[in-house]
């Protein structure tokens, strides 16, 4: 009985560990092949996450939750810029600083989770960049350097 008790419980153990794959094929990212969306197919990939497991992205926007940790991988939600609902954004950095308010530049692909309970996309990042208002939302097109020097009745300006 006892025996039948321990192959039991070594059977179960076998098939939840085999149920926790999904991480490791969420993290995986071919160096070649990878097809990239537009930001503005993001409405069709909220109204069905599913459809476009495997599919890439760069976004930019905010973070507005604080970074949680959880299996060795962290997570947060994160608003893309010019959209109100946000996206999970996974990572395996278990190393990430990330507070909310944060401004980031997200690469990853988009895969489903089972039994989240929730409709939101999924993205695996596979690069996280912190960056500034300036340089993410509004970048600088041109920058210019007069190096002007006007001299009038002895006083001289340099612009």
């Amino acid at each position: 009985m006892k025996k039948h008790l321990i192959a039991l419980l070594c059977l179960t153990l076998a098939l939840l560990m085999t149920g926790c794959g999904e991480k490791s094929e969420a993290f995986s990212f071919p160096e070649e092949g990878s097809e990239y969306i537009d930001t503005a197919e993001l409405p069709r990939v909220y109204a069905d996450p599913a459809g476009y497991r495997g599919k890439y992205v760069k976004l930019v926007g905010r973070a507005i939750s604080t970074l949680e940790r959880h299996t060795g991988e962290s997570f947060f939600l994160f608003i893309p810029e010019g959209y109100s609902s946000p996206i999970a954004v996974h990572s395996a950095d278990s190393s990430l600083q990330i507070e909310e308010g944060d401004i980031l530049l997200v690469d990853g692909k988009f895969w489903s989770t089972k039994n989240t309970g929730t409709d939101l996309p999924h993205l695996a990042a596979a690069s996280l960049t912190h960056s500034t208002y300036k340089d993410a939302f509004r970048p600088t097109l041109k920058e210019i350097s007069p190096a002007l020097n006007q001299t009038q009745e002895g006083c001289s300006v340099t612009v």
